[in-house]
Parts: C-alpha cells; sequence; structure tokens
C-alpha cells in the first residue's frame, strides 16, 4: 500500500510537533514536520533510512527500537518522554505516543509516532518544583509565621513559626477561624477586609494588630494576607504572613514615654522651676534695696520665704535629678538592711524648717530597731517627698504621722496628714506623668506633681504598691510596700 494514499490526521499542523511513520524493520517511511529544527536531521537524511543509520548513539537508537517493538506486540498505543540533541544545535524535551497502524505498507506492520516538544513545559515544570522547593526550604526554617486558611477563613495549615507565635500546633490549628486570635477591636476591621479579599475586591492586605495566644497573653502581630486564586481567578484559599513585632512595639511605646517625659521634664525647667528662683532674686531685690529701713520683722519674713523658695528649688532639682536617672536606668539598686525609724529621723531634720515655718509636727511612730531591706538612696527620696508632700498640704497647727504595719514579708509604710485633701479626679491622675497635679499648698506652695510619680516608679523597682486614701478637707493617707528581707523576685 503506497503511504501517499493514506491522510494522517494529526496535530502536525502545529509547528512544535513532529510525526514519524516506521515499519517494523526499523525504517522511517515518512516524517512530517513544520520546524525542521526540532529534527535530529534533515529530513532527506531521515526518510529510507533506518534508526540506526539515522541516530549516532545507542541511546536514542536503543530508545526508539524499542518502543517500535513494544507497541507492536502490545497493539496498544504507549508514551515516553525523552531529550534530544536536535539539529539546530540545543537540547530539547519531547514527549512521544507511539500508535500501531491496522494496516500494512508494503506488507509489513508499521507504527505512527507523534511527537510534542515539551521543553517549554518541563522549564516550566522545574521552574515550579524548585519554587515549591524554595517554597517549603523557607516555609519550614524561617522564623516568620506561615499558615494557610481555606476560603471561609478556617486554617487548614501552618509552620513551626506560626506554631511557636501563638502557642498552637498546627494539630490545634486546623479547623480553627482566624478570628479566633483576633483582640476585640480588631475584629471589624480585619472581617471587612477579609470579605474584601475572598469577593475579589482586593487581592491581598496588610494590618499591625493584637493576637491573643492560647496561653491568653496578647502579644502584637504584623499581618500579611494574600489570595490563592484558580484558573478563573476566584479566591480558593489565602496565605498568611505572621511576624511577632511585641518588642518593637514595646520599644515604641517605652520611647512614647521617653519623649513623654522629655517633654513633661522639660515643662518643669521651663515653668515650675522659675517660680521660686523668680521668687527668690524678687525678694534678694527687696533686701538690697531696702537695706538701711526694712524693719526686722519684715527682714526675717523674707529670710524665711527665700529660704523656702531655695528648699522647694534644691528638692525639685534633686528629684529632676532622680526622676531622669531612673528614665534612662541609670539607678543601680544596692539593697541593705536599714534601721527605718533612724531613717525617717533623719528626713524629718531635713524638712524642720519647713515644718516649723508652717507649725506642723512630724511624729514618727515606728519603732526604733524596725528595718527593712532596701535601697538606702531609694528610700530616702521616698520618704523625703512624701514628708514634704504632706507637710505642704498640712493645716498650721496640725500633725503629720508616719507609722507602718506588717504583711508577710513587706511592711506598709503610710504618710498621713490632716490638710486640704484631694477629690477623686486629683486621685485618679496621681501616678499619671502626662497628667500634671499641681496643687498649691495651704500656705501657697507650688509642686510639679513629680515627686509621687518618682515615688511609684522607686517603689515599683522592688515589686511594691503605692496607694492614696484621701477626701477633700479631710486629709491624705499615702501607704507604701516595702521588703523587710531580701526578695527574691526583685527587679
Amino acid at each position: 500500500m503506497e503511504l501517499n494514499n493514506i491522510q494522517i490526521e494529526s496535530s502536525a499542523s502545529d509547528n512544535q510537533d513532529i510525526i514519524f511513520i516506521i515499519n517494523e524493520d526499523y525504517i522511517f517511511l515518512e516524517v512530517i514536520a513544520i520546524n525542521e529544527d526540532l529534527l535530529y536531521k534533515k529530513k532527506s537524511d531521515i526518510i529510507g533510512f533506518s534508526i540506526n543509520a539515522v541516530f549516532d548513539e545507542d541511546k536514542n537508537r536503543n530508545l526508539f527500537s524499542n518502543l517500535i517493538k513494544n507497541t507492536l506486540v502490545s497493539g496498544k498505543s504507549i508514551t515516553i518522554k525523552y531529550n534530544l540533541t536536535v539539529m539546530a544545535g540545543v537540547e530539547l524535551f519531547f514527549e512521544a505516543i507511539c500508535y500501531p497502524f491496522r494496516i500494512n505498507f508494503d506488507g509489513k506492520r508499521s507504527v505512527m509516532i507523534h511527537i510534542k516538544n515539551i521543553t517549554e513545559k518541563i522549564a516550566t515544570e522545574k521552574a515550579l518544583q524548585k519554587s515549591e522547593t524554595n517554597f517549603r526550604s523557607i516555609y519550614e526554617t524561617t522564623n516568620v509565621g506561615i499558615a494557610i486558611k481555606d476560603d471561609q477563613g478556617y486554617y487548614i495549615a501552618a509552620n513551626k513559626a506560626f506554631e511557636n507565635i501563638l502557642g498552637y500546633t498546627e494539630a490545634e490549628l486546623k479547623g480553627i477561624h482566624f478570628t479566633h486570635f483576633i483582640s476585640p477591636e480588631d475584629l471589624e476591621a480585619e472581617l471587612t477586609v477579609h470579605k474584601q479579599l475572598i469577593t475579589n475586591q482586593i487581592n491581598k492586605y496588610n494590618l499591625e494588630k493584637k493576637f491573643i495566644t492560647k496561653s491568653g497573653e496578647i502579644i502584637w502581630g504584623n499581618l500579611n494576607v494574600a489570595a490563592i486564586t484558580d484558573i478563573g481567578n476566584k479566591t480558593t484559599s489565602c496565605i498568611s504572613v505572621l511576624v511577632d513585632v511585641t518588642e518593637r512595639r514595646t520599644h515604641e511605646e517605652k520611647l512614647m514615654s521617653l519623649n513623654t517625659t522629655k517633654d513633661k521634664f522639660f515643662s518643669i525647667i521651663s515653668h515650675d522651676i522659675q517660680n521660686p528662683l523668680i521668687g527668690i532674686i524678687g525678694l534678694g531685690e527687696i533686701l538690697k534695696d531696702r537695706v538701711d529701713t526694712i524693719e526686722s520683722w519684715e527682714r526675717d519674713k523674707i529670710i524665711r520665704w527665700i529660704i523656702e523658695g531655695s528648699q522647694t528649688a534644691r528638692n525639685l532639682l534633686i528629684n529632676l535629678s532622680e526622676w531622669s536617672r531612673s528614665q534612662s536606668n541609670q539607678i543601680e539598686l544596692h539593697p541593705t538592711q536599714l534601721n527605718l525609724f533612724e531613717l525617717v529621723e533623719n528626713n524629718i531634720a531635713i524638712a524642720k524648717n519647713l515644718a516649723e515655718y508652717k507649725r506642723v509636727t512630724i511624729e514618727n511612730k515606728i519603732p526604733e530597731y524596725f528595718s527593712v531591706w532596701i535601697d538606702i538612696n531609694i528610700l530616702n527620696t521616698i520618704i523625703r517627698n512624701l514628708i514634704t508632700n504632706a507637710i505642704k498640704f498640712s493645716h498650721s497647727e496640725s500633725v503629720v504621722e508616719i507609722t507602718i504595719a506588717t504583711e508577710g514579708n513587706e511592711c506598709i509604710v503610710s504618710v498621713r496628714d490632716f490638710g486640704i485633701g484631694m477629690t477623686p479626679v486629683q486621685l485618679e491622675k496621681l501616678f499619671i506623668p502626662t497628667k500634671k497635679v499641681s496643687t498649691l499648698g495651704t500656705s501657697n506652695e507650688r509642686g510639679t506633681g513629680l515627686g509621687l510619680i518618682l515615688c511609684k516608679e522607686f517603689i515599683d523597682k522592688y515589686n511594691g504598691k503605692i496607694w492614696v486614701k484621701s477626701s477633700p478637707n479631710e486629709g491624705s493617707t499615702i501607704s507604701f510596700t516595702i521588703p523587710m528581707q531580701p526578695n527574691p523576685d526583685q527587679k
């Protein structure tokens, strides 16, 4: 039978396809190839020649010989894939499907081999495989949390870093909805963008928000979520990339706090320190101008005002220095066993002039041999500020009492005055650096509200507590706790 009388229906019209007709003696009867660069040799060097004559390498000879032989024996089509350096001098990858003919050519059985150039497909598959390998490597080794959730928002996979961040194993995460980890104040915002993502209004979103871990801890995370779509661009799932930024957020909040401290510091320097200094200068000018005419009683009064203003400025500068050191963590704690009675007595002596000027009596009701375990400079600062504060708000001819009570390994020190007291609004703002609470004393003394804030920060260093009980016109009692013995949890 003549081959040109046979019509071969195939996709050989594709310039990447080749068709061979080969008989059982392995002779090429026909070659159909629009792009001859895909051939091993020219058509004229193939048609009428055997496989052994066409191919130079045994590998290729055996490949095609075995394909033809197995196809004829089985009577079924067989598919193989192979690579070959073609006439154009490049190595290409092919897929060959060998079909048995049901008719003979010149009395010999034959096959048709339909060959497709799949080089691009192979390259794409290799690139995809490499990409998948790289992703798997990153997925398994990165410190960044990666998780996959379905289009409804339920987790279906998570890497180790994601487990570590939220405290759940991958098995525990599977089937949990992403809203389970969202802090209530962030819920509405993420539900909105998630809905936009799965409805193809957006293809990704980024949020920095709080997460609730398995232990109930609140952490900050930077979350990037991107849609995974099918061929029709429909979102089928989402990939979430989570980075724990709790430490950075903590540093940022600390920086904001330091900036607040700086602003407060400059405010105090620029305004509050000027007040006593301006007063001292003015009083000094009066003494200078009237040195020959001023009455002795008036002179003594002015001198007392100068002393009071100087003491106010000195105390403020001391507090500012201590507060500045506290904020920059320059204060080192060196706790020792201290006699609390003696320490309070020393601070009462420092405040003696101020107390006598206002005719306020200070009563030290602490037992003489009572001891505590704390840094002496820290405790001096606390006691000095509380005594000065109590005198400031005391009425003339009143009493300031300093007492203690014990509670476990701690003692509660209380400084009580019977002065003007405080309102609930004042009490709420008392220990907040950004809320300036400065009330004139009973003799119009000015202050900054810094002393109590400094006391709280120092007491916090010993895991202690400070609180105030007060009512308008009924005085105030400021109490704080300090250890009596070394504390293993001490900061």
